[in-house]
């Protein structure tokens, strides 16, 4: 006998996919870049964690990180109709969080101890701490001595080149190893270990002028 109601097909209810899920990033950032709001969040939901690693990486004790990554975002939605290759869509990006994170570095006001000379190295090679020189002064004319001799730090370093300024911001007031600058900047060792040497050369010299003047 025939059932009815046993024969029926059972219906099961799928979750169509959303369209705009399953274009590639090349398609979104071309919609994006027509304003297309659903592209461009998609995005945002693809690449969100890899811009936070990123961030990690590049400033692992920073409380500024959040800021980063919101200015990311902001600088990514302006930017995007200026993108000229959709495929690079992944590297340029990165490249924005790391240009974020270096401008905030050159808007600091005010720089740590500064060694301006060459780490001490052991017999085995292996390097010691640089030779940094204590500072006990208080007297007021100390203190504006000393903020001079900052503020002729930061023009001695703003005169660099943009990746020796880098490199030596890196090594000097976050104690990066070369390894960590060379990924981060991404270059050899040999040519981090190069750029700073010839920064710290450049420092000195600006820094040698500036002691003869105030003699």
């Amino acid at each position: 006998m025939y059932n009815h109601k046993e024969d029926q097909p059972k219906l099961t209810l799928v979750n169509e996919p959303n369209p705009i899920e399953q274009l590639s990033d090349s398609d979104l950032v071309v919609l994006a870049q027509q304003k297309n709001q659903q592209a461009f969040n998609q995005l945002v939901r693809r690449h969100q964690n890899a811009i936070r690693a990123h961030l990690y990486q590049l400033a692992p004790d920073s409380n500024d990180r959040c800021d980063f990554e919101q200015e990311v975002l902001i600088r990514m939605w302006r930017s995007i109709g200026t993108l000229r290759n959709p495929a690079s869509f992944r590297s340029w990006l990165r490249q924005i969080a790391t240009n974020i994170f270096y401008d905030s570095l050159r808007k600091k006001p005010a720089l740590r101890v500064i060694s301006l000379d060459e780490p001490i190295c052991t017999d085995s090679g292996e390097e010691m701490a640089s030779r940094d020189v204590q500072d006990k002064s208080c007297m007021p004319e100390d203190v504006m001595q000393r903020a001079e001799l900052m503020s002729e730090i930061e023009g001695a370093l703003a005169k660099l080149p943009e990746q020796f300024r880098t490199a030596m911001i890196l090594r000097e007031m976050h104690g990066l190893s070369y390894e960590e600058i060379a990924v981060l900047t991404k270059s050899e060792k040999g040519t981090v270990k190069s750029r700073i040497s010839r920064a710290r050369d450049k420092v000195q010299i600006s820094m040698t002028k500036y002691f003869k003047d105030c003699a």
